[in-house]
């Protein structure tokens, strides 16, 4: 996709803040909400991480239909790290559900998670 400038413009990127977006307004309902993002020491990371209901949620944006364990592996460490059993993947199309090291991923597409979360 180009912009009017020529420019290549970067789709995986405009998803990322598209669901940022979401959870910001999603998170803005619940009074003690917050929304951040994780990494540690390896650079390994999370996206999105929504405080909502007293629950973490950790999102990871994947804007794409093939997704490998190395792109899990941040979710997957900050769920082990938290005590988390869950978190969801936003992706281009991808809908369903697997276990990685006992967490379970929700893969979800975006246009899903707008309209689900």
């Amino acid at each position: 996709m180009k912009k009017f400038s020529g420019r290549v413009q970067d789709i995986g990127h405009d998803a990322e803040n598209v669901a940022f977006l979401h959870c910001l307004i999603e998170s803005s309902k619940d009074p003690l909400g917050k929304i951040f993002y994780w990494y540690d020491k390896n650079k390994n990371e999370v996206d999105i991480v929504m405080s909502y209901q007293s629950k973490l949620v950790p999102i990871e944006v994947k804007y794409r239909n093939s997704i490998g364990m190395k792109d899990l592996k941040g979710l997957v460490n900050f769920c082990k790290n938290y005590g988390i059993q869950s978190a969801f993947v936003v992706t281009k199309s991808m809908l369903e559900e697997k276990y990685v090291d006992d967490v379970k991923i929700t893969f979800i597409p975006l246009w899903l998670f707008l309209l689900a979360y």
